[in-house]
């Protein structure tokens, strides 16, 4: 986050920047706190809608769309996984 921007202008700001889309971001979601060896991280996740729907790749190499119900099928760092099956339960 920059000085003074709130979390909804600072995911707006990065997903423009590192996806090329544009996003509507609304309230927050839910949050996950956890600690790794080098220090603890939050996470706080975000309701979004993204237009367009495509994504213009400028720091990332590859990105998908996959059904909700897989999102747990892949290596996904300890702290995402509570994010993970919180996006799960409102499939």
């Amino acid at each position: 986050m920059e000085p003074g921007e709130t979390l909804q202008a600072c995911l707006a700001r990065e997903l423009h920047e590192e996806l090329g889309v544009e996003a509507r971001v609304g309230d927050t979601l839910c949050e996950s706190i956890y600690r790794y060896e080098h220090g603890e991280f939050r996470l706080v996740a975000l309701n979004t809608i993204l237009s367009p729907a495509k994504f213009v790749l400028t720091v990332h190499d590859c990105a998908k769309w996959v059904p909700v119900k897989s999102v747990l099928d892949f290596n996904l760092a300890p702290a995402d996984i509570p994010i993970a099956r919180k996006i799960m339960e409102g499939d």
